[in-house]
C-alpha cells in the first residue's frame, strides 16, 4: 500500500480567533485543513483539528498493522 501526503509535523494553530472561530492544521506552511467551530464547542473544534493533524501518524499505524497481518497469512 502507498500513500501520498505532506510529509512533516501536521500542527494545529488558531487563525485570528477575534474574527471567527477557525482552528488551522498547517505543514510546513502550508494550509492543510481548516476546521471552524460555528456550530460546535471550542473543545470539540480543538478535538477535531488534533485528530487531522494526527492523521499521517495514523496512516502510518494502519500501514504497520496491514503489513503484519499479511506476514501472517504469508506464514501459513
Amino acid at each position: 500500500m502507498s500513500s501520498t501526503h505532506t510529509q512533516g509535523t501536521w500542527t494545529v494553530h488558531k487563525n485570528h480567533p477575534e474574527l471567527m472561530p477557525v482552528l488551522v492544521v498547517r505543514c510546513n506552511g502550508q494550509v492543510i485543513a481548516t476546521v471552524p467551530g460555528f456550530d460546535i464547542s471550542p473543545s470539540e473544534m480543538e478535538a477535531n483539528a488534533s485528530l487531522i493533524a494526527a492523521a499521517p501518524e495514523h496512516l502510518a499505524l494502519l500501514e504497520e498493522a496491514v503489513g503484519y497481518g499479511a506476514k501472517l497469512f504469508e506464514q501459513d
